[in-house]
C-alpha cells in the first residue's frame, strides 16, 4: 500500500500547486480534451471503460449562492447529499442524462479556516461513442458557461484495458508519438507506472518546478495481470 499513497501522493501534491493556477478556457467544446483521448484509445481498437471531466473554480460567496439556485431551478430528477468534511462543506447535486453520462455539480461552503468557496461540476461516464459526444456538448458548453467565468481550471482522464492484441507499452508509446509529448518524470514502482509529460497539443499546463506539463499516463497491474491505463490532462485527478 505504501507505493499506492506514494503515486497518489506525488499527483495530490501537482494538484495542490495547479489549484492555484487558473487559464481561460472558453470553448465551443468543452469535451474535446477527453474525445480526443477517446479517437486514441478506439483507433487502437480499444475500449473506454469510464471517462471523467472536472471543471472547477475558486469564487465568492455570493456567486457560490447564485449557482446553488440556478442548479435549483434549472435541474430536474436530481439528489441532493451533503458532506461535512470537518473545514468545508460539500453540497452535491447529482443526475443522470438519458444517454448515461452522470453530472454532478458541486458547491464546497468553508466552515473554517482559510478556505474558499468552489464551484465544481463533474461529468463521469461509462462507455463513449460520437453521437453522445455530438448530442451532449453543446448542453455541456452552455452549463459550463453559465456556471464558470475564464479562471475555471479543467481536467479530463479516462481509462482503457489494453488486451492480447497491443500491451501497455507500445500503447503508451503511440499516445507519446501521436501527441508528440515530451516526457518530463516517470515513476516506476512493481505494479506502478506513471509517466508525466508535456504536449503542445494542448493549451493547458502546470506550471512545475522545471518546465510545464499536461499530460500523465498511468498503468496499473490488476488482479489476473491485466493492466489499467489512465491517460489524464492537465493531470490525472482520479484515483486508478
Amino acid at each position: 500500500m505504501k507505493k499506492t499513497r506514494f503515486i497518489l501522493i506525488t499527483t495530490l501534491l501537482v494538484y495542490l500547486i495547479f489549484s492555484t493556477f487558473t487559464t481561460a478556457a472558453a470553448s465551443s467544446n468543452q469535451l474535446q480534451e477527453v474525445s480526443e483521448m477517446a479517437s486514441a484509445v478506439i483507433e487502437q481498437d480499444l475500449t473506454v471503460n469510464k471517462w471523467e471531466v472536472l471543471v472547477k473554480e475558486k469564487v465568492s460567496k455570493e456567486t457560490a449562492e447564485k449557482t446553488i439556485q440556478w442548479v435549483e431551478n434549472n435541474q430536474k430528477d436530481i439528489t441532493y447529499s451533503e458532506e461535512d468534511l470537518g473545514k468545508i462543506k460539500k453540497l452535491i447535486w447529482n443526475t443522470q442524462k438519458s444517454d448515461g453520462i452522470n453530472e454532478s455539480f458541486i458547491v464546497v461552503i468553508p466552515v473554517e479556516g482559510n478556505y474558499d468557496y468552489q464551484v465544481m461540476y463533474k461529468l463521469t461516464g461509462n462507455n463513449w461513442n460520437k453521437e453522445m459526444v455530438k448530442a451532449q456538448q453543446s448542453s455541456i458548453s452552455s452549463t459550463i458557461d453559465e456556471l464558470f467565468s475564464g479562471n475555471m481550471t479543467k481536467f479530463s482522464c479516462l481509462n482503457t484495458q489494453p488486451d492480447g492484441n497491443i500491451d501497455s507499452d507500445v500503447f503508451t508509446k503511440k499516445l507519446l508519438k501521436k501527441w508528440n509529448v515530451q516526457p518530463l518524470k516517470q515513476i516506476q514502482e512493481n505494479d506502478f507506472v506513471v509517466l508525466s509529460g508535456y504536449t503542445s497539443h494542448w493549451q493547458t499546463a502546470v506550471p512545475t518546478a522545471d518546465k510545464p506539463m499536461n499530460v500523465q499516463i498511468a498503468a496499473r497491474e490488476g488482479l489476473g495481470g491485466k493492466t489499467t491505463l489512465t491517460i489524464g490532462t492537465p493531470i490525472i485527478v482520479t484515483e486508478y
